[in-house]
């Protein structure tokens, strides 16, 4: 038996809405990724949860929204593809103030 694909996100060019495409296993789902960064970081695991009632938790939800089965290995991946998509939406607002206020001063200079 083959090893399942990795998670990734997906090339498919934005639809604009709002939603972020991923792979696995062969199949193609949108989220939201903002809604899944907020709910990755204020999710806490009941006080009887085993050790992976957050992959648990995760592979739920994407059953749910997206109707795409994950094994734990895929969750953690997607969970990590999520925080890779936001460091480099992060990024690229702290690129664009930063040459907003570079060209503030030069213009004000």
């Amino acid at each position: 038996m083959s090893d399942p694909l990795p998670v990734h996100t997906d090339p498919t060019p934005d639809l604009g809405d709002g939603m972020t495409p991923f792979r696995a296993n062969g199949q193609l789902f949108h989220v939201d990724l903002f809604d899944w960064a907020a709910w990755t970081s204020t999710w806490t695991a009941p006080p009887d949860a085993g050790p992976f009632a957050h992959l648990d938790a995760v592979r739920q939800r994407l059953r749910e929204q997206c109707g795409v089965t994950l094994n734990y290995r895929q969750a953690d991946e997607f969970l990590a593809a999520i925080a890779e998509q936001i460091a480099t939406i992060k990024k690229k607002q702290r690129d664009a103030l930063s040459s907003l206020n570079s060209s503030e001063s030069t213009l004000f200079s």
